[in-house]
């Protein structure tokens, strides 16, 4: 952003307003931040807020959870934070189960974003600040990141889940949903259920997510495969027969590399990398095993144009859709892959700016 005529904030005031407001600026690649600057309205985004916390923990001897920033994404609001004792590491294992406020303020409808297959719903900050100042802005993250409890054995008992935490902040519709990857499939079928409860859906948002065509896989994953794919596309190089032995020392080396390197997850601990493993493999298997219903309305899609060779040989395309919507399909195409659609911040501004007309 152009800061040049850009009004600060007040100064820090104590020590630690003083230090995190350095930090902030280090991390922002920006000359100066105000205690009350916001850590994404100047540019941050959730890999962002990940190294910020690592050089908080480098810095303070904090140990501050990602969601802290989310929670309060000022200088002084972090400083708060640390003062008060709220940004323990136990909190953060818990907010996995809750609605991620990536801006609670606001007096509009608010925005539902459906987590990807991973289950983290940070993906999604880098929209918030193109979908205007008053749209409150939540995403649901899936069960299971803090290690816990059984992981939901069907779309419709994730939808069920999904519901009723939507509901503690928005007990009536009409609601806005949306979801990339994976999370566009849930997107939709909430959406359905939604209608079949009676509520009505304001906007269904889908970004670059199929339903299954006549070619795709429907037989459950093979766990390793499924792992060995996802450490292969970040750089890791392991053994395939130790990985069959032993996946949780191979998976506890991954996160040493995530350590060693320049990687957005470094931040994660042992038991969040197997957490997110188990995560990660349950919504493949729910995702080759959904069979959508028709959603009674309009949708809203953007589509990653640069397909790889894998998705064009199983013709994905929004096509698919058509027999799951009973009304029209907007298309806003953006040329990046699928991978990339939420790392840019070009597309995603192109993203907020498209959404935001529909809001």
């Amino acid at each position: 952003p152009d800061q040049s005529n850009d009004t600060r904030s007040r100064p820090a005031n104590t020590p630690e307003e003083h230090a995190l407001c350095d930090l902030f600026a280090e991390i922002l690649g920006v000359a100066q931040v105000g205690a009350d600057d916001d850590f994404f309205e100047l540019g941050g985004h959730s890999f962002l807020a990940a190294r910020l916390v690592g050089r908080v923990r480098e810095e303070l001897a904090a140990d501050l959870p990602v969601r802290a920033v989310f929670d309060a994404p000022t200088p002084a609001g972090l400083a708060r934070a640390l003062a008060d004792g709220e940004a323990g590491a136990e909190r953060d294992r818990r907010a996995g189960r809750d609605l991620l406020p990536l801006r609670a303020r606001g007096t509009a409808a608010p925005v539902f974003f459906l987590h990807p297959g991973g289950g983290f719903s940070w993906c999604y900050a880098g929209l918030v600040r193109h979908l205007g100042p008053d749209v409150p802005v939540y995403g649901v993250q899936a069960s299971g990141l803090d290690g816990s409890g059984a992981l939901p054995a069907s779309m419709a008992e994730m939808t069920g889940d999904y519901l009723a935490r939507i509901r503690a902040v928005q007990p009536a519709g009409p609601y806005r949903l949306a979801g990339w990857s994976f999370g566009g499939l849930v997107a939709h079928a909430l959406a359905t259920r939604l209608q079949a409860e009676g509520e009505r859906v304001g906007l269904l948002a889908v970004l670059d997510a199929y339903p299954a065509g006549e070619n795709a896989v429907t037989e459950d994953p093979v766990e390793h495969e499924v792992v060995a794919h996802n450490l292969q596309a970040m750089g890791f190089t392991f053994d395939m027969d130790e990985l069959i032995a032993d996946q949780k020392a191979v998976l506890l080396r991954f996160r040493e590399f995530l350590q060693t390197g320049n990687q957005n997850l470094r931040h994660l601990e042992a038991q969040d990398i197997l957490a997110l493993k188990d995560v990660y493999v349950n919504n493949v298997r729910l995702m080759r095993r959904f069979e959508p219903e028709i959603f009674d309305g309009d949708l809203v899609f953007v589509s990653a144009e640069k397909k790889s060779e894998a998705d064009r040989s199983t013709r994905l395309n929004v096509n698919l859709w058509q027999p799951f919507v009973s009304g029209s399909i907007e298309v806003c195409p953006i040329e990046s892959t699928h991978g990339n659609l939420l790392t840019d911040a070009r597309h995603m501004a192109r993203i907020g700016r498209f959404l935001a007309e529909r809001l």
